[in-house]
């Protein structure tokens, strides 16, 4: 049940509670048979119910029901375009009844026949019956909701009634006993203000043609402006037919708005996903041999921050003025759709189809990445476009579809703002992601993983002062993994809650032990920076670890900048007035700003590995590198050069003033009793690999 209208539910009282949208018909009828509501069940309501459920779903032809208060309905049923069943019940007591007293009158009538020839008395009542007949058709006749005309063999007018003269807006003198069917048509044609010619033509010629083909027919004529008539016109024996007339304007307006609400996004008017899944799969089917076919799959980058900071109203009218942007990017033989939230979708057909991809997803970044002016109110976002392409051989569309969402799903995850185009190894990449994702949530109440700890080396007199603690995941069928692996699953889980509190405690206890008060650096993650119990976790791993809290470093990368969040902002100051430092760890790369500098309280900054790399044969890194370290030195703060693999690169950023050093040639990450042996037996430059031999520095 979708809806019905309040004189449906007044026919049916002992069915009313049961008529509600998404009841099913099966249920309305067999509880309403079971409270009493269709006396002609019987007792055996299951084949009552069977049947009438047969009956439905056909959509042929009507019966007439008896309710409980002696009432009749004249119960049709019609088939809408999306499938669906219109059903219509029409009150017919009145004629019943009337049609009743019909039958007893002929019969009185024919009664009389045989009483002729004894009295005369018979005939006058005979008269009088016939009279009476002739009323009592007059009035079933006209009152009648439906329009009605009958013409005999030779296409000349029986009778119609008061309905049908006002549904054309013909007088009673335009349509008299006897008159030619093609004149009662032009008379229309001359006479109607109802219905325009054309549309009073196209019922003429089609009446016609069945009438000379003594056949039935069903007809639903419209006009431009949206007027409809319903015509059913029946073969009498004998020649000439009975045709019903009925206005169904309101009807066709009410199916046209229920198919549009199931197929069209009601903020939006783009398709939804029912409409595209249904033109996905009519591509499909009737693509060409040079046609190809395409599915593009967006998500809008940052909708959801419009949403949270300026209200659903904002982001509403934000999706009205996406979909604006995606209409005017689409030839007229590309679909877009919205598929729900802040996903879209577009359908491509086009000869060189990978080349309409590119251009249209560079596009579509383009003109969605602009920024809007909403009521005065300027937003900015961005798209991540997934692509996939059908392929020669039969392909299914939810296969289609699946494959263009993997390909979002890559986009998303290596750069936003782009696109990417499937391959078969984006499914393979996904499952091994989602099975990593699932057993991590296990990992670490299984002591699966380790820490490995990276030397920090004091340049002025190659001595280690500390460590960096890397975390390494000893997985038990797929090997080591690298924190790459696994701490983006682990944020995006929020598994990185329990992985970090296990970092910092594990950490903190492993350098307590080791005299001579070195340090040691834990990295933490943006999502534990956002958390309420961040500084509670730190201060809990010192208490219980007894480690003061100068020896522990805790280094943050730029992207847990980018939000700005108060949070993090109130958890930075509190950590460092609690005696830890803070660094900012690869810094020259991403988004660095230096107003992160003046508002964060950093102690020092890590060098990028990307800049030491190569700053021994390119002047601007090297010049880069020369900068930051002098800017942290005006600004108080110490720095770290990352990634040292060679003679030439430390002795190079040992010049240029920098004050701690890391990387391989300083010393490998190592468990940690090989950090303390590294401590016992060689506090100076360990091994350095030139030319493929080892050597002391």
């Amino acid at each position: 049940m979708v809806t019905c209208n309040t004189r449906y539910k007044q026919m049916y009282t002992k069915s009313a509670d049961f008529i509600f949208p998404g009841a099913h018909f099966t249920d309305i009828m067999r509880k309403g048979a079971e409270n009493g509501q269709y006396p002609q069940a019987g007792e055996d309501i299951e084949k009552f119910v069977a049947d009438m459920t047969r009956w439905h779903r056909l959509c042929e032809g009507s019966i007439e029901r008896l309710l409980p208060d002696g009432r009749w309905v004249l119960i049709q049923e019609r088939r809408t375009r999306s499938g669906g069943i219109v059903g219509i019940r029409t009150d017919i007591s009145t004629m019943r009844q009337t049609l009743d007293e019909l039958a007893a009158a002929n019969s009185r009538a024919r009664e009389a026949v045989g009483e002729v020839q004894r009295q005369n008395a018979v005939l006058l009542q005979r008269d009088l019956d016939l009279r009476k007949q002739n009323v009592l058709f007059d009035a079933a006749l006209n009152n009648m909701a439906h329009g009605l005309v009958m013409v005999d063999a030779q296409q000349r007018l029986i009778v119609c009634n008061r309905r049908f003269l006002d549904l054309f807006g013909l007088l009673p003198g335009d349509a008299g006993v006897g008159l030619s069917l093609q004149t009662l048509f032009a008379r229309i044609e001359e006479a109607s203000k109802v219905y325009p010619a054309d549309m009073v033509a196209r019922l003429r010629r089609w009446q016609l043609d069945r009438a000379n083909a003594g056949s039935q027919g069903h007809l639903v004529t419209e006009a431009h402006d949206g007027r409809a008539l319903s015509v059913n016109q029946q073969p009498m024996d004998g020649g000439g037919f009975v045709a019903i007339y009925e206005d169904v304007t309101e009807r066709q307006q009410t199916e046209r708005r229920i198919w549009n609400m199931a197929h069209f996004d009601a903020l939006t008017r783009l398709p939804n996903r029912v409409l595209f899944r249904a033109k996905l799969d009519e591509a499909l089917g009737s693509r060409g041999e040079d046609q190809g076919i395409a599915v593009l799959y967006l998500d809008l980058d940052k909708f959801k921050d419009v949403n949270d900071t300026l209200g659903h109203p904002v982001g509403d009218a934000l999706l009205e003025a996406v979909a604006m942007r995606l209409r005017t990017c689409l030839r007229e033989t590309d679909t877009v759709a919205r598929l729900s939230g802040d996903e879209f979708a577009i359908l491509i057909h086009a000869q060189r189809v990978e080349d309409r991809v590119r251009s249209l997803s560079d596009r579509v970044i383009a003109e969605l990445s602009a920024p809007y002016d909403l009521n005065g109110q300027p937003v900015s976002i961005g798209v991540s476009i997934g692509a996939a392409i059908a392929g020669t051989e039969d392909i299914d569309p939810d296969i289609l579809l699946k494959n263009a969402d993997l390909a979002l799903y890559q986009a998303k995850e290596e750069n936003r703002g782009t696109y990417r185009l499937f391959t078969p190894d984006m499914a393979t990449r996904l499952h091994r992601r989602v099975a990593i994702e699932s057993e991590l949530r296990d990992a670490v109440g299984r002591e699966q993983f380790e820490l490995a700890y990276q030397p920090l080396v004091q340049l002025s007199n190659n001595r280690t002062i500390g460590f960096e603690a890397l975390i390494r995941w000893n997985h038990p069928t797929r090997g080591r993994l690298g924190p790459m692996e696994f701490i983006p699953l682990a944020e995006a889980s929020g598994a990185i809650h329990e992985l970090g509190r296990w970092s910092l405690h594990k950490a903190c206890h492993d350098i307590a032990n080791i005299p001579g008060g070195c340090k040691v650096a834990v990295n933490l993650s943006p999502v534990q920076l956002k958390s309420e119990d961040i500084v509670g976790a730190v201060k809990s791993a010192l208490a219980s670890s007894g480690l003061p809290p100068e020896r522990l470093e805790l280094e943050i990368t730029e992207t847990a900048l980018l939000e700005e969040n108060e949070r993090i902002v109130q958890n930075l100051h509190q950590l460092r007035e609690a005696g830890l430092r803070i660094v900012l760890d690869d810094f020259g790369t991403g988004y660095s700003s230096l107003n992160y500098l003046r508002r964060f309280p950093f102690q020092k900054i890590k060098v990028d590995k990307v800049f030491i790399a190569e700053a021994t044969f390119r002047h601007d890194c090297s010049t880069i590198v020369s900068s930051i370290i002098d800017m942290a030195n005006r600004l108080g703060m110490s720095t770290t050069a990352e990634g040292i693999e060679t003679e030439e690169q430390l002795d190079l950023v040992r010049k240029l003033g920098c004050v701690e050093g890391q990387g391989y040639l300083l010393g490998k990450p190592a468990s940690i009793l090989g950090a303390i042996t590294h401590l016992n037996t060689d506090n100076v430059v360990p091994m350095a690999v030139v030319s493929g031999k080892k050597k002391r520095s």
